[in-house]
């Protein structure tokens, strides 16, 4: 998270008492979803094309990793 930018979005259905109720998952799931559609608008093509790709930045840290135990 400190190399490349990502936001987590959670839907919250469930209190941490012993009041467990799986009946809001649908609802907390389908406003998370939403509320990533609304967020993605705000987000700029070039801005999304100038970012690294998560998958890049994880083999450059494997290359570094590599060359840090061949020495």
């Amino acid at each position: 998270m400190n190399h490349f930018p990502c936001l987590v979005i959670r839907g919250t259905c469930a209190y941490a008492d012993s009041q467990k109720n799986d009946r809001w998952q649908c609802y907390a799931s389908a406003m998370a979803a939403a509320y990533a559609q609304e967020l993605l608008t705000y987000v700029s093509v070039a801005g999304v094309q100038e970012t690294k790709r998560a998958l890049d930045v994880l083999h450059l840290g494997h290359s570094l990793l590599c060359s840090l135990g061949s020495d």
